[in-house]
């Protein structure tokens, strides 16, 4: 079993959101200063490239960037014991298409579009192989999918993992 004391979630979503903000300025923030454009930018895009834009991002993404290098450090000690890891791909399963974005899931409740998918983007800074899988149905029905992750450099294991 990984717990906290090998590998930092906390310290994993900070740095996802941090470098995915400024990212997401970067790349779209020009589209906002028109209003005809900002209007066909979805609310949440909206959040997420305005928080790249704050007057403390490049502190928090250069922060963020030293960070990584701890967590990397972190991963590359749990895959000396842990030959795969298993992690939910989302904190929800499938959803219907009208919902924008779950907003709450068992006594969770998530303050912004991203908290239902942290499993996703907690493990996208682990910068390792990973597979998400189908791995079954909630007794409604719903679809519910696994991540399949392996060692910095492992794809074939991670693939043959998931076969």
């Amino acid at each position: 079993e990984v717990g906290e004391d090998m590998v930092d979630s906390v310290l994993a979503r900070r740095i996802f959101h941090a470098l995915r903000a400024e990212q997401l300025a970067a790349k779209y923030g020009d589209k906002l200063a028109d209003p005809a454009t900002r209007a066909l930018v979805k609310p949440e895009l909206q959040w997420n490239i305005l928080q790249g834009q704050g007057p403390d991002i490049q502190e928090r993404a250069e922060e963020a960037r030293g960070e990584l290098r701890q967590l990397q450090s972190q991963v590359q000690e749990m895959f000396k014991s842990v030959d795969i890891l298993c992690v939910p791909a989302t904190m929800d399963a499938a959803f219907d298409a009208e919902v924008r974005y779950p907003t709450k899931q068992i006594d969770q409740s998530f303050s912004n579009y991203l908290g239902w998918m942290m499993p996703a983007a907690t493990v996208s800074v682990f910068l390792c192989p990973a597979v998400v899988l189908p791995c079954g149905f909630l007794e409604d029905g719903r679809p519910v999918g696994l991540q399949v992750l392996a060692p910095y450099g492992a794809d074939a294991t991670v693939l043959r993992a998931a076969a």
